[in-house]
């Protein structure tokens, strides 16, 4: 059960999101979010000293719920083709969701102003998802199903391959007919280039 300290925390967050996924970091002022959220001022100062800190807090704690639901090792019924496909899917599914791509566009234009929003997107975004993609390809290296290479190095293929086409396309605001179709067929083309690498 949430104490109060929770609640009013989540509102805090979730009015700031919606706010800066709206309007960007530099047009929400912190009157904007407690009035959102319902809280005075002072509340939100007690827990963020200022609202850039709030921002790297929401970015940070966002990308790690997302991640928790991603790269899952393989079921047993999955074929290796089916849980790379799976995972390559998983990942350009959740790098061309709107909610993301406006949260990554803040994060990149606010980096060149205050270095921790840069410093805080790598560390919960790219770099947690991979350690936690190698973990789950370390398992098929040790199987026998994946050659032995360093884990985290297979785990990067995928990610840095990830940001093709629909990645840039979303990033750019550029219409996408069709995105799961096309999310379908660059999933494919990846596993397809993975497993040429690295099948053993």
């Amino acid at each position: 059960m949430s104490t109060r300290a929770e609640k009013k925390d989540k509102a805090i967050k979730d009015a700031a999101t919606r706010l800066f996924i709206e309007n960007g970091l530099d047009r929400v002022s912190v009157d904007d979010i407690a009035k959102e959220a319902k809280v005075s001022k002072p509340t939100i100062y007690s827990r963020y000293k200022t609202k850039e800190k709030l921002f790297v807090a929401i970015l940070s704690s966002e990308c790690e719920k997302q991640i928790e639901k991603m790269f899952e090792p393989r079921a047993e019924d999955q074929t290796l083709d089916e849980f790379i496909n799976a995972k390559v899917t998983e990942y350009l599914t959740f790098i061309t969701d709107p909610w993301y791509v406006n949260l990554l566009r803040n994060a990149i234009y606010y980096s060149g102003y205050f270095d921790e929003v840069g410093e805080a997107f790598l560390v919960y975004g790219p770099h947690k998802g991979v350690s936690k993609l190698a973990s789950s390809l370390a398992i098929e290296i040790k199987a026998g199903c994946l050659k032995q290479v360093d884990p985290t190095y297979a785990a990067e293929f995928i990610i840095s391959r990830a940001k093709s086409t629909s990645f840039f396309n979303a990033i750019l605001a550029r219409p996408i007919e069709n995105i799961d179709e096309q999310i379908s067929s660059e999933a494919e083309k990846i596993t397809a280039e993975f497993l040429v690498l690295f099948e053993f």
